[in-house]
């Protein structure tokens, strides 16, 4: 008998997953269709390529291959469970709901609770117990859902890694609020289309707190300038810290 560790093999399922599970490219299975009535038609921009750094979204179109570390995929998988695990408590028609603002913006909200409250399910390595420790992105991700469907009542959700604690962030809207989100999210919009068209990447208005965790950073045209931003920044760590 013969057993060894197979260096090889754990590197092609580690890319498999990576390939598949990645948020970019997973998919729903068979038995989770989008069921809302609403269909993206012809959107380009996701909601995460809005409100994240927009040279994320460059680098995608340019082709370029996001990198990913072994505990990273450990990570995601962990994840992965945990936010089918609560989805699983709603019907499938409150499942990966589909979110459209004007053909401009899409994005899949993982619970749509009786079609009126947003959930959008998160996990991290870090302790979040305060409302000052849920990463900013993670607000700004729900409340743009929440602006696209007019919702004025949402959650996060967030699933500990390490303690396997569940804990649920209430976020409330005003019109006001409202109105300024839809317009941070043309705006955004906006900005993407003019870096593609004239390929002024230096004019990028880059996320330098996103660098730690960014897939995109040994490759990204700004790569230079967001590493040097961050350097001089207080260094944030990530969500998943």
């Amino acid at each position: 008998m013969k057993i060894y560790y197979d260096k090889d093999k754990s590197a092609e399922i580690e890319r498999k997953l990576w390939e598949k599970w990645d948020e970019r490219n997973r998919s729903r299975d068979e038995y989770e269709p989008i069921t809302h009535s609403e269909t993206p038609h012809g959107s380009e921009y996701h909601v995460s390529d809005a409100i994240y750094c927009p040279m994320k979204k460059i680098c995608q179109d340019l082709g370029f291959p996001r990198e990913f570390t072994k505990q990273g995929i450990g990570t995601m998988l962990v994840g992965i469970v945990a936010q089918k695990l609560i989805q699983w408590l709603y019907p499938p028609s409150e499942r990966e709901v589909v979110a459209l603002m004007s053909n401009l913006v899409q994005g899949h909200i993982d619970i749509y609770e009786q079609l009126r409250y947003v959930i959008e399910i998160k996990f991290s390595r870090k302790r979040i117990y305060r409302r000052d420790d849920v990463p900013d992105i993670w607000i700004n991700q729900v409340c743009s859902y929440m602006a696209m469907k007019s919702s004025y009542k949402g959650w996060i959700i967030i699933v500990n890694l390490i303690s396997c604690q569940v804990s649920a962030f209430c976020i409330e809207l005003y019109n006001s609020d409202i109105l300024d989100i839809l317009l941070a999210l043309t705006n955004s919009v906006i900005h993407m289309d003019y870096l593609k068209n004239t390929q002024k990447y230096d004019e990028a208005q880059i996320h330098p707190e996103e660098y730690t965790g960014c897939a995109y950073k040994n490759k990204c045209p700004q790569k230079d300038r967001c590493k040097d931003q961050h350097s001089k920044s207080k260094k944030p760590k990530s969500p998943l810290d």
